[in-house]
This record gives C-alpha cells, structure tokens and sequence, in this order.
C-alpha cells in the first residue's frame, strides 16, 4: 500500500485543488511554493511553510528581464528546517506542493526529503517535472506513486486516493 502520493501534471490549479479537498479536515505540516505579484505581473516565487519555522513567506526567486533569478538558500535552509519540523511533528500528514519549482537544492535538503519518503509521515506532494532529482527520490521509494491529473480524470482520481487515504 501507497503512503506517499504526489499528483503530477501542468495544471497547478488542479492539483492544489485536490490536495485542499484531500487534507480539507485534516491537519498537516510541510511548505508550498506559491507564485508572487506586483504590480499585476508575477516576479517570481516566495515559500510558505505550514509548520512554524524561524522565517515564512520568503521569495525564492525573481524575474529580472524575462529571466528567473533562484535564490538556492531559501530552499536549502527554510526548506530542510519545514521538513525537519514535520518530521519532528506528531502530525502525520505532509504537504509538499510546487516542488517542481525547486531547482538547486542542496545534498542537505534532498536527504531531509528522502527521511520524509522513508518516515512514518504521509506525503501528498504535487510534482511537474518527472525527470529530475526530486523525481528520482520518489521513484525509488516503492511506498510512493505518482498520479497524473487532468481535468477528464479528476473525480475519479480523488476517490482512489480517498481509498488509499482511509487505510492509514
């Protein structure tokens, strides 16, 4: 049986969406990479952990002259710090959402995610990109699948998952 389920596809509203009806009345802890605005025109990404760590809402990248400009500490420092928390937690479920935007992690933050893949904790992740090193981690992990979501298969995906949900 799956413990970990991360959703992938282009459709980032889709898979938020499933993962808010999911988790709706459960608690959880882990972070989400959220795109930010000014002045009406998206400039970049900031992070947002669920659980409490030293820093919140911190951009993680700009746009400067149609090129994205990565900020790698944020990820490798309040990234490890939201997962070590969860882990530390005795909440059971972890958000992982926007982990496609993750470029440049360090060795650091890939093992903290691998000990989550490895953990008594539940992921529900949401992934675009199936052939990079986040990717790799989880599909070494045989408690682990990716579902692949799209408008056609949505309802019927929520409720495999619900199934898969109700038996930890």
């Amino acid at each position: 049986m799956y413990k970990h389920i991360f959703f992938i596809g282009h459709n980032e509203v889709l898979k938020s969406k499933m993962m808010d009806e999911l988790l709706n009345d459960l608690p959880y802890t882990g972070f989400i990479i959220l795109p930010y605005a000014l002045l009406e025109k998206q400039r970049g990404y900031y992070f947002h952990s669920y659980i409490h760590i030293s820093d919140n809402d911190i951009p993680m990248s700009v746009q400067l002259n149609n090129k994205e400009i990565i900020i790698p500490d944020i990820i490798n420092t309040l990234g490890v710090e939201s997962l070590e928390k969860s882990l530390d937690s005795t909440i059971p479920y972890i958000r992982l959402e926007g982990l496609s935007y993750i470029q440049r992690a360090s060795l650091t933050f890939f093992e903290s995610f691998n000990e989550c893949l490895y953990s008594d904790h539940h992921i529900l992740g949401s992934i675009s990109n199936i052939k990079d090193e986040m990717s790799a981690l989880i599909f070494s992990c045989q408690e682990a699948c990716m579902i692949e979501i799209t408008q056609d298969n949505y309802e019927q995906v929520k409720e495999n998952v619900k199934k898969i949900m109700s038996k930890w």
